[in-house]
């Protein structure tokens, strides 16, 4: 249900065209990871992660961002948590930003554990 999904079903049904959305790679700038453990394949087969350095926190996401947020229903919060919520309705890529400062151990990815919120 993201904005390019909705466009490639509608070209495909319509047209009887595919789509394909161009994605350029972005090299990393240092040799940083923090380490992630899936414990549930079944219900998450891939989970991908970056470590991206020198943001800057606080302020406010450029204009047109806070825009295209607003018109699909969403309040604009912080430029990190609109750059993956844009993501999200851009491409229906689910993301989350985690501060690297205050994670220790690593990340696992499980299903919760009863009574766990």
């Amino acid at each position: 249900m993201s904005v390019f999904g909705l466009a490639r079903d509608y070209a495909a049904a319509h047209q009887g065209r595919y789509l394909t959305y161009g994605v350029r790679p972005v090299v990393a700038q240092h040799s940083a990871v923090f380490p992630t453990r899936i414990a549930a394949p079944a219900a998450c087969p891939v989970f991908g992660s970056r470590v991206i350095k020198g943001v800057k926190v606080g302020g406010q996401s450029p204009a047109w961002l806070r825009e295209r947020l607003r018109r699909v229903g969403l309040n604009s919060i912080s430029p990190i948590v609109d750059v993956t919520n844009y993501v999200m309705i851009e491409l229906g890529q689910p993301m989350h930003a985690y501060d690297l400062g205050l994670l220790s151990g690593g990340i696992t990815v499980r299903m919760a554990k009863a009574g766990e919120r």
